[in-house]
């Protein structure tokens, strides 16, 4: 009798142990599965965490950049149409995508060297064939690429190519040269404080050599005046836009 009822007993005990075993099990599963975060929950979290890659210039992308050459109809037109060009760059460089506005940079700086030291057209034109004027013009706007890309990266010049970099020193030394020989012709008709206010206007992008030197050719005295009103001009400009 006492076998039997410990028997009962111990067959009691497992099955309580069992029954026990198995909810306990299965509470802490519920528990698990409800603080697991679903899978595609934590992927997105993941995916938002990582910062959006930045890309390339596609090969379309890097022909239109330089594509508005085709329009040239005049040699006016050359320096117009590189102006553009440094607008697009500027978009780039707006957008913060480093990538592309180095690598756009790096093509537009080449293009605008090798056209400054005459080894090649643009839209049909060399330098040579171009007036002061816009000679004048497109090595501004060389400059201000150059300046440009500077101040958004520091270190470019050490990024691009060897080819790249020996063609942007011999651009930036012809540049150099023109702006020189434009200035040298205005001496003569220019008093020192009438030289030292025209190299800061031009050097402030207000005019060029070239304006000057038909002004100071047609007016002489009322050079002063004329510069008065191309820094005017520029307020109204910055105004209006």
């Amino acid at each position: 009798m006492v076998k039997k009822l410990d028997i009962k007993k111990v067959s009691l005990g497992v099955f309580l142990g069992i029954t026990l075993c198995i909810s306990g099990c299965a509470s802490k599963n519920n528990e698990a599965t409800i603080s697991q975060p679903d899978e595609s929950e934590r992927t997105h979290k993941t995916e938002s965490q990582v910062p959006e890659e930045e890309t390339a210039l596609t090969p379309q992308e890097q022909q239109q950049i330089l594509s508005g050459e085709n329009n040239i109809q005049t040699e006016s037109d050359v320096a117009t149409y590189y102006d553009t060009v440094k607008n697009t760059l500027q978009e780039y460089i707006n957008k913060e995508n480093a990538q592309k506005a180095l690598q756009a940079g790096e093509d537009v700086l080449k293009k605008g060297a090798k056209f400054i030291v005459g080894a090649e057209p643009i839209g049909g034109y060399y330098i040579s064939d171009l007036s002061e004027e816009t000679k004048e013009r497109f090595i501004a706007t060389f400059d201000t690429i150059d300046s440009m890309m500077e101040q958004y990266f520091p270190n470019y010049k050490e990024t691009v190519s060897e080819t790249t970099s020996q063609w942007l020193a011999k651009g930036k030394n012809k540049a150099a040269e023109f702006k020189d020989y434009a200035r040298e012709k205005l001496e003569e008709n220019l008093s020192d404080d009438q030289l030292q206010a025209l190299d800061k206007a031009v050097e402030k992008g207000k005019t060029t050599y070239s304006e000057a030197k038909e002004y100071v050719t047609e007016k002489g005295s009322q050079f002063s005046d004329w510069l008065k009103e191309k820094k005017d001009d520029v307020k109204q400009k910055i105004i209006e836009w």
